[in-house]
């Protein structure tokens, strides 16, 4: 049996129906629509300096609040990430960029946590 065959079985077994790689979507259109969507939102670092919740954020990341920069209107860069606001309740982090609800949807204990566990999932604590 080859090992792939193998994996697949154990996969099987535990009740995993499916075992694929996910492509991403990288169309033009889908692209576009989300530069767009980013482009709506208005992220300003000095007001985010000014929440208590961004400035616990940094604590626990270990950021000095100096190090934080713009890059554009709802993303900044955190040193070692890039973080990105959307409009949408989404929480994810790949290559490097963490993206999020705004500040103000993240005061909900059910998007703490969230973003407590990318956090987690990611290392960047």
């Amino acid at each position: 049996m080859i090992q792939s065959q193998k994996h697949f079985n154990y996969l099987q077994e535990m009740g995993v129906s499916l075992w694929r790689r996910r492509v991403l979507d990288t169309s033009i259109d889908t692209i576009k629509a989300n530069n767009q969507q980013a482009s709506s939102l208005q992220i300003n670092v000095a007001d985010l300096l000014t929440q208590t919740l961004f400035t616990d954020i940094l604590l626990v990341l270990s950021i000095e609040p100096s190090t934080v920069k713009q890059i554009d209107q709802a993303t900044i860069n955190l040193g070692d990430f890039q973080w990105q606001f959307c409009e949408q309740n989404t929480f994810s982090f790949s290559q490097q960029q963490l993206t999020t609800p705004v500040l103000n949807e993240l005061t909900t204990p059910a998007n703490k946590r969230a973003l407590y566990q990318l956090f987690i999932t990611n290392q960047l604590v």
